[in-house]
Formats: C-alpha cells, structure tokens, sequence
C-alpha cells in the first residue's frame, strides 16, 4: 500500500545477483497465462505469449533483453544503442545481448563500454551502468526504446510524492510480469558489496508485497530487470532492481529499485547516452510539486549517511 514519500535507512539490504537459482520474480497468485511474457523457450527460442490475459498485453517489451550467456539479467533499452541495468550484474564488454523484437525474431548484439552512474556531487557510483552497443539498432530491426518518466519540470522540480501514486508493472528474469507501488524512498551506501565505505551511493525507490494478485517481490535474479509505470498507453521505465532488504525494523521483505528521474543521474545518462550520438527520452508529465516535495527535493544532497547492514544471497 502506498506511503508517504520519506527517506529512510535501509536496516538490511542483499544484492539480487546471485546465481544457481531456477526461481523468478515472486508473484501472488501467480499464473503463466497471467505473468509470463514468453509462453515457451526462454532464452534460446523465446515465443511471446499473446493471450489477452497477460498482464503486459498490448505493451511492448521487445527493448527488454537479457544478457545472452547470463539470461537471468536484463537490460533495457533508453535509446537506439543505449541500454540501462544494474552495476553488480553489468555484462563485460565485447559480450552479446539479446532481444525478442515485436516481429518475434531473436536479435544479438555486442557491448562495446559501460559508464557508471554516480549517485549526486559528493555521492559515489551507484549501483546503475548504461552500457552501448557496438552500433545502433537499426529501426528495421523493431527493438523498442523507453524514455524515463519524469514528474514534473525537467531539471527544476521533480514531484516525488507523485510517484506514490503510480501503477506499476515490474519485470523480472525469464521475462516475468508483475505489478505493485512505490511506498517510498531511500538512500544509501551499497558499495563495496558487503564492505560499505561510509558514501552514499545510491537512490532508491522501495516496493512492498502484499497478499493481492499481481503483487511482485524480487529475488534472486531479477537484478538488473526494470520496473515500468503504463502512462498515455506506453511503457515508460522508472527504475532498475537493484536489492531486497527491510526497513525501520520492518521484517516484510521490499523490493529496492534504482530511481532514475533523479536529476543529477538523468544528466548523466544523458551526457553518456549524448556521446553516442543518441538522445535520452524524457515522458514528462508536468505536474506542480506540493510544498513538501521542493524540500526533498532541495534537501537530499545533505541528508546524513544512513546506516545499513547487507546480507547477500
């Protein structure tokens, strides 16, 4: 259930990387029909599943991919040869990923670089990298690219409490489909894995799992994946999983993703996405922030270091 937008320490926080499980996002009551994107032969032969039933029916997935020889992990595509996902599962360069696009034919690409994204002025790097591609996807090939959904003006004042109210849809390996809302937000120091350093380096936004169908939780596997809000009929991203952990003492189990309106971290994919001579896309829905959200806004750079105890799994 949604929250008021607060920033919080995380108490417990694990890393959604580990490998060796066969397991996908956690859904309640779960239903193939209902919560799969492909119907059959993920990774190798994928088929989408085109029931009405499904819950990303009439959406396009097809700039959602996977790295090929580490299929858990998904990267999303933010412009014709840029893509977004998490830090601690990044593909190395020169490795391939691959895509379902909307004809239904599987495409292969290669990882020319990845940049790191760096939590504000004073922040470390964050648990987010945008990777490029060798070249751009031609439009031929029928790949999708998202822009990130802003709230707000752009640059000047960001509505976080309108985040509150979002419906999502939130992916997960093996291309599982689920849905939830932002509770809230928090911040903090996710680098070195299981070693913290004393810097804040990342912003996220957290989602809870309550006993109504549809509602997502991740887990093992699912770092990387996006997480999409449906506005004007598209698929617009607004964050990448990162980590699972509690809060405040809260023993239910959050999913943490990685914000990505957040406008230091949009001006540098932005700059990155700029030096391959593509353009990052905006969904900007202009809304006037509440009073509460300019002091957010204007006070999260001098938040203090929260403290948080990781657990890796």
């Amino acid at each position: 259930m949604p929250r008021p937008v607060r920033f919080l320490a995380l108490c417990v926080l694990g890393a959604l990387f580990a490998a060796g499980s066969a397991r996908a996002l956690i859904v309640f009551d779960y239903s193939s029909v209902v919560n799969n994107r492909f119907s059959s032969g993920f990774p190798g032969t994928p088929v989408e599943n085109t029931s009405p039933s499904f819950i990303g029916a009439g959406y396009d997935f097809s700039g959602v991919g996977w790295q090929t020889g580490s299929s858990d992990f998904a990267v999303t595509m933010i412009s014709p040869q840029n893509f977004i996902t998490a830090r601690h599962v990044a593909p190395a360069n020169g490795s391939s990923v691959s895509f379902l696009n909307d004809d239904g034919v599987l495409k292969n690409y290669t990882v020319a670089s990845t940049s790191t994204i760096t939590y504000n002025g004073p922040g470390g790097p964050s648990d987010l990298i945008v990777g490029t591609l060798t070249s751009p996807i031609s439009a031929a090939d029928h790949i999708a690219s998202y822009s990130i959904l802003y709230l707000g003006t752009p640059l000047t004042s960001l509505n976080l409490n309108g985040y509150t109210q979002l419906s999502l849809l939130s992916y997960g390996k093996t291309g599982r489909v689920g849905t939830n809302t932002i509770d809230g937000f928090a911040n903090g120091d996710l680098y070195p894995l299981n070693n913290p350093d004393g810097v804040t380096d990342s912003l996220y936004f957290y989602t809870d799992y309550d006993s109504t169908a549809g509602q997502s939780q991740a887990e093992t596997g699912d770092s990387g994946s996006p997480t999409f809000a449906t506005i004007g009929g598209q698929l617009t991203l607004v964050g990448v999983h990162s980590s699972v952990g509690t809060i405040n003492g809260n023993p239910n189990p959050l999913t943490f993703d990685n914000f990505l309106a957040w406008p230091s971290i949009l001006q540098q994919i932005a700059g990155i996405t700029g030096n391959s001579g593509q353009n990052t896309s905006l969904y900007v829905v202009n809304a006037i922030p509440e009073p509460s959200a300019y002091a957010l806004l204007a006070g999260l750079a001098t938040l203090g270091l929260i403290a948080l105890r990781r657990r890796i799994f």
